[in-house]
């Protein structure tokens, strides 16, 4: 998956490395298997106003997506059939969860993944377990209780632990569509996180060991979630981290129902 900011108004036109075969005039395309290679994706950006910008984003040599089928008829994400193709992914592969299926995947273990997108009326279960991001979350779910699901389980956790200076996450404006147990920011080249749509849902803890946190502008959100037995809440942020941005704080409160004195 290729990203880049929004700039209002603007068109975006991408172009792959030399063999690559890859154009595309999305915003945040996700690159075909067939033209998945290593070397630099340029998007050229042209404003309202004429202006243009070249960003260029640099593809690592074995990125691979892999898109679930749920053909095996389990929810196994190690079940290989349950993929498009084989060997199983790995820490380099992007993962696309397509909509459709009657079958979604829950994690059995902790994994580690290039990028992944889930697709509208999909969902993508931790398990309990934590997927370690090495890129980039586009998670297109338009319905509540589809997209990332944590399933009532603090354990359930993402990790950004990518060696870009940037990684980021893309939500749709619909609640209770990306529900987090623990979220880790520990990006090992101090780069920046950033939450570009929402709501993303933390139950339990964030963590900022190395790099930034950042919360764009609406409808991109962040929301530490407060229940009647438990509320999320963040660790001791390191000197070297920042978080900026708005971040909303639930807290519960038990009501009563107190007859007259």
């Amino acid at each position: 998956s290729l990203t880049v900011n929004t700039v209002a108004g603007a068109t975006y036109s991408w172009v792959g490395p030399a063999g690559s075969g890859f154009t595309s005039t999305s915003q945040n395309p996700t690159v075909p298997a067939a033209n998945a290679i290593a070397g630099i994706y340029e998007c050229t950006v042209t404003a309202a106003s004429g202006c243009t910008s070249i960003i260029d984003v640099t593809a690592p040599s074995n990125v691979i997506t892999y898109t679930w089928s749920g053909a095996a008829g389990t929810t196994n994400p190690t079940t290989a059939g349950n993929w498009d193709k084989l060997p199983l992914f790995t820490s380099t592969s992007n993962l696309v969860i397509p909509t459709g299926l009657s079958k979604y995947p829950v994690l059995t273990a902790n994994e580690s993944v290039w990028g992944l997108t889930v697709a509208s009326g999909a969902s993508f279960s931790l398990g309990g377990f934590t997927l370690s991001m090495g890129c980039n979350i586009i998670n297109n779910a338009s319905t509540g209780g589809t997209g990332i699901l944590y399933g009532s389980n603090n354990a359930s956790a993402i990790t950004w632990n990518g060696t870009l200076a940037a990684q980021s996450y893309t939500g749709t404006n619909t609640a209770n569509t990306a529900q987090l147990g623990t979220m880790t920011v520990n990006n090992s080249a101090a780069g920046t996180v950033t939450i570009k749509g929402g709501p993303l849902d933390i139950y339990s803890l964030l963590t900022m060991t190395k790099g930034n946190l950042t919360v764009g502008s609406s409808p991109a959100a962040l929301t530490l979630k407060s229940t009647a037995t438990q509320t999320a809440n963040v660790g001791i942020v390191p000197p070297a981290c920042t978080i900026s941005g708005n971040v909303s704080v639930e807290r519960f409160i038990q009501g009563s129902n107190s007859g007259p004195v």
